[in-house]
């Protein structure tokens, strides 16, 4: 055989790709925690369903935004909406159970889409339209034929099963594909992004979400924001990483160097940006990277720690399957009497949603004086608030004042406040966005306050950093002397620094 006929060809690679026959355990492992995952954020959105999602409420359709389109899918009352968000609610339990699996997702799918295109103002977010895109899969794909309820009730109406690898129900790979193809693609798309944006590769946008509490609290944003050469280094790494992940991340050593650096990336994410719902769907998506050896291979290493422990002597003296009922069991418990239980149960739960809801009465609809009415804003805060004569005060608008000697793609990389003579000092300040067009100028004062050396530059507003460099020549005297930071003429920060000679 030539070396030509045994290496398939490239049409033979992607059938193989897309429609190899697998069990699908990452899909099922996806199943089960994603649905967790987004009733994190969904649940405590269930009590204002009637606010957000109504007609008796403030809903902001997305397609509002789109003329001729703003009637394209109703908006409900309030009941049905409060009903469909509880519907929302049981959908994603039992997909995460594998309850009626197909149709729990289409569930999931159709009501979690309305309710964020309902939303567009809290509810839509990057990472909803993601999970759209997910559950759209889960849909058309077979994640339930393991590890699921729906399995288990197939096994109990064909006990003769006995539950071997070779007997698990196997379907072909592409929905998974289509899954790790999206990760890859969103990936490659924020690296696109980020190519298009010249405060990304300076650090200063991670520096500036470092700083910040606008998601939740970041305990190592604080302090990585101290070392700004880093955050460079990280951004490049980041971005190539982006970039490499959808042509590398599919098998081998690769795949898994590929996937440590995206839960290391996507947990720092949690601890630096205080982001936790966007990484944790990732965390879940990672998990259509199980393949049918990963988990045989788990098995294998869990039976040996078993048998260590002596976990597993219960097991070994139970009966054989061939000892137990073959005959198929009846009732709701198996698969033909799973549909009538789950429509009562979905019925169930509508009315105790709505129910729930009309008797806590958030709005005071049924309350003797009505329901619950606004305060008026008075004209004098309307005024102050639609004013546009307010002006950011120029204090506020600087981010950081640092005293050095080197820079790196144009960022402070060290921090000193002992200089010798000879060396150069490096003045840097960054302004927060958006800022006007300015004059920003540093004088060195001695220690009796006079101006040694006065030096400025206009920083344009599409600029966020000034640096200016200050040779202390050996003229100079030691002792103590100070930066004075200026804008516009205005004082706005001081900065003191020791001048020594060598060896002191």
């Amino acid at each position: 055989m030539t070396e030509q006929s045994a290496s398939p060809g490239l049409a033979t690679r992607i059938n193989q790709f897309f429609f190899d026959d697998e069990t699908p355990y990452g899909l099922a492992l996806l199943r089960m925690a994603l649905p967790a995952v987004v009733m994190f954020t969904l649940v405590p959105r269930w009590i204002r369903a009637r606010e957000l999602y109504s007609l008796d409420g403030s809903p902001t359709p997305l397609l509002n935004a789109y003329p001729g389109l703003e009637n394209l899918f109703p908006v409900f009352s309030a009941p049905v909406a409060v009903a469909l968000f509880t519907a929302m609610m049981l959908f994603f339990v039992t997909l995460s159970v594998g309850w009626m699996t197909r149709i729990s997702a289409i569930g999931c799918c159709t009501l979690f889409t309305y309710f964020t295109l309902c939303d567009a103002v809290s509810t839509l977010t990057k990472h909803t339209v993601i999970t759209s895109h997910v559950f759209f899969l889960l849909c058309i794909s077979r994640s339930g034929d393991v590890w699921s309820v729906d399995a288990w009730l197939k096994r109990r109406r064909h006990p003769e099963l006995t539950g071997t690898l070779a007997e698990l129900p196997r379907s072909a790979a592409w929905p998974r594909r289509l899954l790790q193809l999206l990760i890859g693609i969103i990936y490659l798309g924020a690296a696109a992004t980020k190519m298009h944006t010249p405060s990304y590769f300076s650090g200063d946008q991670l520096l500036f979400w470092l700083r910040t509490d606008l998601n939740s609290n970041n305990p190592l944003g604080d302090l990585l924001a101290f070392y700004p050469v880093l955050l460079q280094v990280m951004s490049y790494v980041t971005i190539c990483w982006e970039i490499l992940f959808l042509f590398i991340c599919w098998k081998g050593l690769s795949r898994n160097i590929m996937l440590s650096i995206g839960v290391f990336f996507h947990l720092m994410t949690i601890f630096t940006l205080g982001l936790i719902i966007f990484p944790s769907i990732y965390f879940c998506l990672y998990l259509t990277f199980v393949t049918t050896d990963d988990v045989a291979w788990a098995k294998s290493k869990m039976s040996k720690w078993m048998t260590r422990l002596g976990w597993n002597r219960k097991i070994d003296h139970a009966p054989e399957p061939s000892t137990m009922a073959t005959a198929p069991h009846a009732g709701w418990w198996t698969a033909a009497g799973a549909a009538p239980v789950f429509c009562l149960t979905l019925a169930a739960f509508l009315l105790l949603g709505v129910e729930a809801e009309h008797w806590m009465d958030l709005y005071g609809e049924h309350r003797p004086e009505g329901r619950y009415v606004l305060t008026p804003v008075s004209p004098e805060r309307l005024n102050q608030l639609f004013s546009s004569e307010s002006e950011i005060a120029v204090l506020d608008q600087l981010f950081s004042f640092e005293l050095g000697t080197v820079t790196v793609g144009g960022t402070l990389a060290d921090r000193r406040r002992t200089y010798e003579l000879g060396e150069e000092a490096v003045v840097q300040c960054c302004f927060n966005p958006p800022h006007e067009d300015m004059w920003v100028e540093v004088d060195l004062h001695d220690a009796e306050d006079r101006i040694m050396i006065r030096n400025g530059q206009i920083l344009p507003r599409e600029m966020l950093r000034s640096s200016l460099v200050y040779p202390l020549s050996e003229a100079m005297s030691t002792g103590e002397y100070t930066f004075v930071l200026k804008v516009e003429g205005e004082e706005v920060a001081r900065k003191r620094f020791l001048l020594t000679t060598d060896g002191e």
